[in-house]
């Protein structure tokens, strides 16, 4: 499962990077199930958190779980282990609508 969860995490990663560009900071992914996703100039607020989740992607903002607030307002944990390739890419190009709606 390790090198499944792997390749799951650089498929997420990768479709991120291809989606957001530069502008998105990648760290955690050696958990193995999810990740931290930061973006510049981006604040994860509950109202982005709501986007998201009507466009069929599920995240938590960091800034809601952190015991100091304050410090990672434009955070996000994604989830990777139980999606595939396709879900992922999809997942991927959804956040990007969620975080510059049109």
């Amino acid at each position: 499962m390790k090198k499944e969860y792997r390749a799951r995490r650089d498929q997420l990663t990768d479709c991120l990077r291809a989606q957001i560009g530069p502008v998105v900071h990648i760290s955690g992914g050696a958990a193995g199930m999810n990740l931290v996703a930061a973006f510049d100039g981006v604040d994860c607020t509950d109202a982005l958190v709501r986007r998201m989740l009507q466009r069929g992607v599920y995240a938590v903002s960091v800034e809601q779980q952190a015991a100091v607030k304050g410090r990672h307002k434009n955070e996000l944990i994604l989830r990777y282990s139980g999606l595939t390739r396709d879900e992922l890419a999809l997942g991927a190009a959804r956040l990007k609508a969620a975080i510059a709606p049109d």
